[in-house]
């Protein structure tokens, strides 16, 4: 998941001062949900259109997460997904295996 903080100028070296284990308390989460909410308030989402895109890319030292990549030889990857609102602001973002049908990655 890419976390809503690295786009908004926050300093790289800042966020490895969060918890190893941020992942699993959800701080990477609340974080996101936070900048939706006033996203919402501000701007309002355009819910009446959506697009959603993705990317497979490599990821030789992955380990589980990952998966045997259709489209580049079977080599490990991940798939990167993203749903954005009409005005093109990021509302989900999901990371699967690269071998992940894209009905499935919920």
């Amino acid at each position: 998941m890419e976390c809503p903080a690295a786009r908004t100028g926050s300093q790289h070296h800042r966020l490895r001062s969060l918890p190893a284990d941020g992942e699993q308390q959800g701080v990477f989460e609340r974080i996101w949900q936070a900048g939706l909410q006033e996203y919402d308030e501000l701007e309002g989402v355009a819910w009446q259109w959506q697009s959603m895109d993705g990317v497979m890319t490599k990821a030789p030292f992955g380990g589980a997460a990952t998966g045997a990549n259709p489209t580049d030889r079977g080599k490990r990857g991940t798939k990167r997904s993203q749903l954005s609102d009409g005005r093109g602001m990021p509302l989900a973002v999901m990371v699967a295996g690269a071998n992940r049908n894209d009905m499935r990655a919920r």
